[in-house]
This record gives structure tokens, C-alpha cells and sequence, in this order.
């Protein structure tokens, strides 16, 4: 699994960097799988939830980060 600081260094090269939300970037780290490389995100909505989507090399992933509960689905 890549370290908060890795994902931190490659979401700061993403031109839309400052309008993601550090909940969903501080859960990544327990998400993303050895190997895997962010290379696109947005925030938006899924449903009824209001999270970030992730492309990475090796999938499309939705997180919604709550003050509770983490909703992953990829």
C-alpha cells in the first residue's frame, strides 16, 4: 500500500489538487493496493453520497468519507 505521503505527492501534481477533500485523501492509504498510482480525481456525487472518485493504473474507485463510516465501492 503506497504511504499517506505518496499519495499526498501524487495528488499535488493533479491540476484540480486544492478543491479535494483530505477525509477522502487521508483514507487512501487503506484503499489503494501495492503498486496502484493515482492518476486522476474529482470530487462529485454517487448516488446519495458527495465524495472524491479516484482513477488510478488499475481502477476506478468512489470514497465517501463520513464523520462515521467509510463508503468505498470501485
Amino acid at each position: 500500500m503506497p504511504s499517506l505521503e505518496e499519495i499526498r505527492e501524487q495528488i499535488s501534481i493533479l491540476p484540480n489538487s486544492a478543491t479535494l477533500t483530505k477525509r477522502e485523501i487521508n483514507a487512501l492509504p487503506e484503499i489503494l493496493w501495492e503498486g496502484e498510482a493515482i492518476q486522476k480525481a474529482a470530487q462529485g456525487f454517487y448516488g446519495m453520497s458527495n465524495g472524491m472518485l479516484v482513477a488510478t493504473n488499475k481502477r476506478l474507485i468512489f470514497i465517501d468519507k463520513g464523520i462515521v463510516k467509510l463508503k468505498v465501492e470501485s
